[in-house]
């Protein structure tokens, strides 16, 4: 019942099917909690009598301890917002340490992270390099109350929260009201009905809270720290959430779930009736499982959206409208531009970046360091035209050999078509 959550997923949906590391990072979030849960497993399982951790750590369990320390470190490989998750499990395990063995059981817990920061020292220098070096144009938002709805938003139904109509506001504030009322009702019946089923899944789903919602406390902490260095520009994107949204889904499926599975039906006249008791029952699991199927659904009409910048790329559809031959140059207008259109004009052999100065040998752009693809000046083309596409936004060049003649703009693209002095003149 808590899996179509996880498969009509707007959030895994729309960073899913990206060519980079954001439909890798939550599938390391999960197998890294997976491991740390068979790791715990393993400490029951050992055939200690005593509930509180002590002595050697069984075969068994340093076998799952290992495979999540290398999950770990791998986590931290792939994109540096893992720390997020692997901060939270630590968060929970220390908790946890302080029922079953204090500064022993914490001990125990603290080495498979001993070794994660030994398996990632190697990186460790570039990874400061990088942080310290960022090459990405300032596209993060200020994490305030209104990116905090949009995240909910963007969630359930892959709109943020000023893209949203009124009527599925309506629905997602129906779902939430549904969500919390019959989570009341739910947390009434486990109270009354205090047995080992109840205490494992008020337990896990009490633990798949805390995977979900304490990364996005962590998140918020640091944009508040970070936020005031940073004016005007926030810490906060929407793919951050990544690594931890799978338990946010999680969450919600599990929670419907439970309130269809543990429903308990009130005495009114009406609920007697077997549609009302169905309705009743049903409706907060319908209700979002609708939402987040209308929210992947959507993204057939919203593509490959981007949040920051509120816009959808048109880089495909303005590669289309320019030919590159031997009388015509492709100009990115940065480095940005040059490798967000890279796949569409890969087969053109004058296709080029404008910048002046030297490519930094550090950050995101490095590899285009030395590129023979770099143009420092328009003159410096012997073409007949030239064509400048961009979607940053960028100032006019200086040229003496160009003339413009026309703007062309397709979507969240821009053309600026160029045209030699000399051709005109003849």
């Amino acid at each position: 019942m808590t899996m179509p959550f996880l498969v009509a997923a707007p959030m895994l949906l729309r960073y899913g099917y990206e060519i980079r590391m954001y439909s890798l990072v939550p599938f390391l979030s999960v197998l890294g909690t997976y491991t740390l849960v068979r790791a715990i497993e393993a400490e029951h399982t050992s055939g200690n009598p005593d509930p509180r951790i002590h002595g050697i750590m069984p075969v068994k369990g340093r076998r799952w301890w290992a495979a999540y320390a290398t999950v770990v470190a791998l986590g931290m490989y792939t994109q540096y917002m893992m720390a997020l998750v692997w901060t939270t499990h630590l968060a929970w395990l220390y908790m946890r340490a302080r029922r079953v063995g204090g500064f022993t059981a914490l001990r125990r817990y603290l080495t498979p992270y001993v070794l994660s920061v030994a398996l990632y020292l190697p990186w460790l220098p570039s990874a400061v390099d990088q942080v310290t070096h960022n090459a990405l144009p300032a596209l993060k938002e200020t994490m305030n109350l209104n990116e905090l709805g949009s995240i909910f938003s963007v969630f359930v139904t892959g709109l943020n929260g000023s893209r949203l109509p009124s009527c599925v506001t309506v629905m997602l504030i129906a779902m939430l009201a549904l969500i919390i009322t019959r989570a009341i009702r739910l947390h009434d019946a486990w109270r009354l009905r205090q047995n080992d089923e109840t205490r494992a899944a008020r337990n896990t789903l009490g633990a798949i809270a805390f995977f979900a919602f304490t990364p996005m406390v962590i998140l918020l902490l640091i944009s508040a720290i970070r936020e005031p260095f940073t004016h005007p520009y926030g810490f906060f994107t929407m793919r951050y959430t990544t690594p931890f949204a799978p338990y946010c889904y999680a969450f919600i499926g599990l929670t419907c779930s439970y309130t269809v599975i543990e429903y308990v039906p009130g005495g009114t006249q009406v609920e007697r009736r077997a549609y009302a008791r169905f309705i009743r029952r049903w409706s907060a699991w319908l209700l979002t499982m609708a939402l987040l199927a209308g929210g992947s659904i959507g993204y057939a009409f919203q593509s490959n959206y981007i949040y920051e910048q509120a816009t959808t790329p048109s880089t495909a559809q303005a590669a289309e409208q320019v030919a590159c031959d031997a009388d015509q140059t492709i100009v990115a207008a940065s480095e940005f531009d040059y490798i967000e259109s890279y796949y569409y004009f890969r087969s053109c052999s004058r296709y080029r970046f404008l910048k002046r100065g030297n490519v930094d040998t550090r950050g995101g752009y490095a590899p285009l360091h030395g590129s023979h693809a770099q143009l420092r000046n328009l003159d410096d083309l012997d073409t007949k035209r030239v064509v400048i596409v961009n979607r940053m936004g960028f100032s006019q060049p200086e040229t003496s050999r160009y003339r413009k003649i026309r703007t062309l703009h397709v979507g969240s693209s821009t053309m600026v078509f160029y045209e030699s002095n000399r051709s005109t003149a003849g």
